[in-house]
């Protein structure tokens, strides 16, 4: 049976969700304000779609359609053939969402952790929408991930054509292959498109890769965030520009007050994509019993809102997508977030 490449990383994460935001100040567990005390700065935990095992949500908007991507089984026969990609879309910014259905698969491959971005098609002036993604050959242990990224093209960001790797083991900064993708177009070059990821053996790091060539030709790797001391996993990184402010939000290993070894999701800001600072008051925690990955941060109307999976710690195989609304950070203000 294949494993969820996540799954690999954040089986020994121990996580929490239900969000609770306070603002100016760190708060303690059992000091937080009930959802009531917090209306109108922050919605409830909503459920997205259910299914066997599903996380990493991805969401290009295009028009007037939100169209999803996640990565996982949907069901428990998709267990036998390895993870998938999956698509849906809304067309009410994420209120209703229509039924999943198959975006991406190979045989003797599992893809998840997709990542869409649209691009004008140098020969043809076509839009054309690429999508990045975790991509492991012939994977059959989790001593053995072997995770790399891949490319696949499409004309309608619907029906995709997979065209292989382009991040293989050597990501250009070391030999730890890459892992998660979140994709960025370069708003002054066309064509140049940032690549975000994690390793193997991320501690404490995460990469930055520049595509060229339509997105296909790596050209060079460094490390946007490097703190490697403190030896905390940050895992499955999304970026994405809110109010002209760049945003960054992954998974990171922590040791809770019992001393048992959990994750949250946390918040890295820029306001040039180059120099990244960390909020210590926006952090993401989840219930007791809990376990969260694979966030997603979009802008919507007068706010923010967070998509991620999430499972329980019982049940390490199962999760499900989840999103909630939250104000929006910013350079000069900080929000807490704790269960």
């Amino acid at each position: 049976m294949n494993v969820k490449p996540k799954a690999v990383c954040i089986s020994m994460m121990i996580c929490l969700i239900w969000i609770m935001l306070l603002s100016g100040c760190r708060v303690k567990e059992k000091t937080v304000p009930s959802p009531q005390q917090q209306s109108g700065t922050q919605g409830s935990l909503m459920p997205v779609q259910d299914g066997d095992s599903i996380y990493a949500p991805w969401i290009l908007v295009d028009g007037i359609t939100w169209k999803m991507y996640f990565g996982g089984w949907l069901t428990r026969d998709d267990h036998l053939s390895g993870d998938k990609i999956y698509y849906m879309e809304s067309l009410d910014k994420g209120s209703t969402w229509s039924k999943p259905r198959l975006a991406l698969h190979e045989e003797g491959h599992s893809f998840n952790d997709p990542s869409v971005v649209m691009i004008q098609d140098a020969k043809s002036g076509e839009t054309l929408y690429l999508m990045y993604f975790t991509d492991r050959v012939h994977a059959e242990s989790d001593s053995e991930p072997n995770p790399q990224i891949s490319l696949a093209t499409s004309k309608n960001g619907i029906d995709w054509e997979y065209r292989g790797i382009v991040i293989g083991y050597d990501n250009g900064f070391d030999n730890n292959q890459a892992w998660s993708p979140s994709a960025w177009v370069d708003e002054h070059v066309a064509d140049k498109i940032y690549v975000y990821y994690h390793t193997r053996n991320s501690q404490g790091r995460i990469l930055r890769s520049i595509l060229v060539n339509g997105g296909t030709q790596l050209l060079q790797t460094n490390a946007v965030i490097d703190t490697a001391p403190d030896k905390k996993m940050k895992l499955n990184a999304t970026i994405a520009k809110i109010n002209d402010l760049y945003l960054m939000v992954f998974n990171e290993s922590y040791m809770d007050e019992n001393g048992d070894n959990s994750s949250r999701i946390v918040f890295w800001k820029s306001e040039n994509g180059e120099n990244w600072q960390r909020d210590d008051n926006y952090v993401l925690y989840a219930e007791k019993g809990k376990w969260v990955a694979s966030p997603f941060i979009i802008y919507t109307d007068g706010g923010c809102r967070l998509y991620f999976g999430r499972g329980n710690i019982k049940f390490p195989r199962k999760m499900d997508i989840f999103s909630i609304d939250l104000p929006c950070p910013s350079m000069s203000v900080s929000v807490a977030a704790k269960d």
